[in-house]
């Protein structure tokens, strides 16, 4: 029988844990991330923000399904709009506009990303979860592993695959 994560603490062995026991877990985690997502933010205005996002390679967002990287980029953009501070430092040289793109920039860029990315995960892990899929807490790994059945798995990559291909238009007629 699986247990609640507040009964057995998840770094001293590993459980397995239903997803209405896991849920509130994730939804902790996720206040915490998004918190940090705001401190990272509110470092640059939203223009800035947008800029910076707009020039980052397609890697950066990219992942094993075909909305990943849309997902992400879109979560980061609406993130630095939302939490993105007043603090611009625009340069202006003749007909163009920057932002610097040295020294602290890249490593509050870089931050921003892979905080973007660990929300996106959380996502997924709160859609597991709201599938009713079970989830395995590993020793001492505060994110747990979903464990779906083959039902489960199935239908998932069936809305999976029809989602990816219908937004595959959009996001191509969005490119354009």
């Amino acid at each position: 029988m699986p247990q609640t994560v507040s009964s057995i603490p998840f770094w001293r062995k590993t459980i397995l844990v239903r997803s209405v026991s896991a849920t509130p877990y994730l939804l902790s985690l996720l206040t915490y991330v998004e918190g940090r997502v705001a401190e990272i933010a509110g470092g640059y205005s939203p223009a800035r923000w947008l800029w910076y996002l707009r020039r980052l390679p397609h890697f950066m967002f990219e992942g094993s399904q075909a909305t990943t990287r849309v997902y992400d980029t879109a979560l980061a953009e609406v993130a630095s709009g939302r939490f993105g501070g007043k603090i611009d430092n625009l340069r202006i040289y003749g007909q163009f506009a920057s932002y610097p793109t040295e020294g602290a920039a890249v490593t509050r860029v870089l931050r921003f990303c892979s905080a973007i990315r660990l929300m996106s995960q959380i996502h997924i892990l709160l859609r597991y979860a709201g599938k009713g899929v079970r989830f395995r807490f590993l020793k001492g790994d505060p994110f747990p592993v979903p464990i779906p059945t083959v039902d489960e798995e199935a239908v998932i990559k069936l809305y999976d695959s029809r989602n990816s291909a219908s937004n595959r238009v959009s996001f191509e007629a969005a490119q354009a």
